[in-house]
């Protein structure tokens, strides 16, 4: 458990496609690393933070978080039964047959709570401002600030398997460490989202497409949420092929968020049609 200063106050006949942005490999830290896209990650956080610190009115993006404390983001509650998460190295699947939701994302949420030094009544500002921040990055939330910071096309995919996983790891009694990782394998066409016009096309289901990133969170008191997060990396990591197994050549240039609210926003929400096939993003 992270210890704080305790005085801070302060249809299915649809064809239906996925979102994924994409771009070359840039895992890790040294020379290799997507130095644009951890100044745009670590952007992003810092305006989450002064947002939970001093929450606009109406929220930031529809922010919502529940709980007695008010501690702990809503999509996290929503996403938690179908995700995939380990915190402090225990593996959290909710399948189904065995305990309720309910008691899954409470056992859950005590786990993370447990982390973040809020479990407890009477927990400062700061670990309760912490819990908000690590509850919204263990959601598509989090994963939508990943792609809102990535530079690569965003492409639409169909068919196949996705998967995320989020951790949580406690790497000192001062630091929390965050990780997210998407996947998206075996899918059979994809179209380039980024043009209105552009036509769905077969690919090998060799293709994948991964991304994610590392984060570092600790107390700190010269921040106004109370909290301090480092990009560790940002990584994209594209191999779309085609029938032939070769690799695809993809623009690297996307299309600005309107009005800076990422798609994580409207779930579900009908973008148009490509070609007579009916886009949605599924989250």
């Amino acid at each position: 458990m992270l210890q704080s200063s305790p005085n801070r106050t302060s249809p299915a006949s649809l064809f239906r496609m996925d979102i994924a942005c994409c771009g070359p490999r840039q895992k890790d830290e040294g020379a290799g690393s997507n130095a644009e896209a951890i100044r745009g990650l670590s952007e992003l956080l810092k305006e989450e933070l002064e947002n939970i610190a001093h929450p606009p009115d109406g929220g930031s993006r529809g922010d919502v978080y529940v709980g007695e404390d008010g501690a702990v983001n809503q999509q996290f509650v929503l996403d938690a039964p179908r995700s995939h998460y380990v915190i402090a190295s225990t593996d959290y699947r909710f399948i189904e047959g065995t305990d309720s939701r309910d008691v899954f994302v409470k056992n859950i949420s005590d786990a993370v709570r447990t982390c973040t030094g809020s479990l407890e009544k009477g927990a400062s500002q700061s670990s309760l401002n912490l819990t908000k921040i690590v509850t919204l990055l263990l959601s598509q939330a989090g994963l939508a600030l990943v792609d809102r910071a990535c530079t690569g096309p965003i492409l639409a995919l169909k068919g196949g398997d996705r998967r995320t996983t989020y951790e949580l790891t406690q790497v000192s009694e001062s630091m929390l460490e965050i990780d997210i990782h998407f996947s998206a394998n075996k899918f059979d066409a994809y179209a380039d989202a980024n043009h209105e016009d552009a036509e769905p096309r077969k690919c090998s289901e060799a293709s994948s497409i991964n991304r994610g990133c590392s984060i570092l969170l600790k107390f700190d008191d010269s921040e106004v949420s109370g909290v301090a997060a480092t990009v560790k990396a940002v990584w994209e990591d594209i191999a779309v092929l085609d029938l032939e197994g070769k690799p695809v050549r993809l623009e690297d240039r996307r299309i600005a968020t309107q009005g800076g609210l990422s798609w994580w926003v409207a779930p579900s929400a009908v973008l148009g049609s490509i070609g007579g096939v009916l886009l949605v993003l599924l989250i």
